[in-house]
């Protein structure tokens, strides 16, 4: 997974010399995942960050910081204004994700 984000990251890099290229949504979503289950969230952020140059950001996105947050214990407060910013609303799976705190 590291060699294809590598690619990946390389890839929005260059968009500009092809700004008729978007990546694949699953494979957006398998790094978001992955990035978001290393715990890795300054790498995570970078991503996102990245992303939101070449595709609108969206519910996914948010909910993979959201989530690696969570599990470091960093405060999820400025993620849930960030998303309510960007007219994303929170749903059952942002409650899912937020109820891990309290456990």
């Amino acid at each position: 997974m590291e060699k294809a984000f590598d690619c990946m990251k390389k890839a929005l890099t260059v968009r500009e010399q092809n700004k008729g290229w978007r990546p694949k949504p699953e494979v957006i979503s398998s790094m978001l995942n992955s990035l978001s289950d290393s715990g890795d969230i300054e790498e995570l952020e970078a991503f996102v960050s990245s992303l939101k140059s070449v595709i609108p950001v969206n519910r996914e996105m948010y909910h993979s910081l959201i989530k690696a947050y969570v599990r470091v214990g960093k405060e999820v407060d400025c993620l849930l204004q960030s998303m309510n910013s960007d007219k994303i609303d929170a749903d059952e799976e942002t409650e899912k994700i937020l109820s891990l705190t309290q456990k």
